[in-house]
């Protein structure tokens, strides 16, 4: 049957009638996190086994203060996954990606982290380390305190000149329990 949409917002059969339970959403946004996750791991040896082990390791309540970058290209489902990540995972989530980050910047420093290469702003580009480590150190210091954070952003490093990204990366989140997962 052809999907039609409710009032609501939500996509049902034609002819189904109802609303979607909290349950059938949960159901729904698992389904999703699996079918990115899939599509994530697929160079791994074993991609079923490595979605089952990220999902098992997620629910855990234990180990607050965990970091989870997803980091891949604008409408690549960083955001979906980093949702399902918060309502899926043990404990409680933060996303403080580049949604948040571009929230609170002033116009002028638009558009910040969300910033790619190729001359957009080209007058930016020596802020970009600067954003990238305040935001770096913001997870580090929610971590520090317990606090999980999953951040949907998109790390590049091609612009006029290597800006090192990835080095601040690793430098603000020594010794922290980061996981950085490539989404496409």
């Amino acid at each position: 049957m052809a999907d039609e949409a409710r009032g609501d917002g939500e996509m049902t059969e034609a002819g189904r009638t109802g609303t979607r339970t909290e349950a059938d959403r949960a159901r729904d946004r698992k389904a999703l996190l699996e079918l990115i996750l899939a599509v994530s791991f697929e160079r791994s040896d074993q991609p079923e086994q490595a979605v089952a082990t990220f999902l098992a390791d997620l629910a855990s309540p234990a180990a607050p203060g965990r970091i989870i970058i997803l980091n891949g290209v604008p409408r690549s489902g960083k955001t979906s996954i980093a949702r399902a990540i918060q309502e899926l995972g043990g404990g409680h989530w933060l996303n403080i990606g580049v949604d948040s980050h571009m929230a609170t910047l002033p116009e002028r420093l638009k558009p910040g982290i969300g910033l790619r290469p190729g001359g957009e702003r080209p007058e930016l580009e020596s802020e970009i380390p600067a954003l990238y480590a305040a935001l770096f150190k913001s997870m580090a210091a929610h971590a520090r305190l317990g606090v999980s954070i999953v951040a949907d952003i998109g790390i590049y490093d091609g612009y006029s000149r290597p800006l090192g990204i990835w080095q601040i990366c690793a430098s603000c989140l020594d010794g922290l329990d980061t996981l950085i997962v490539g989404v496409r």
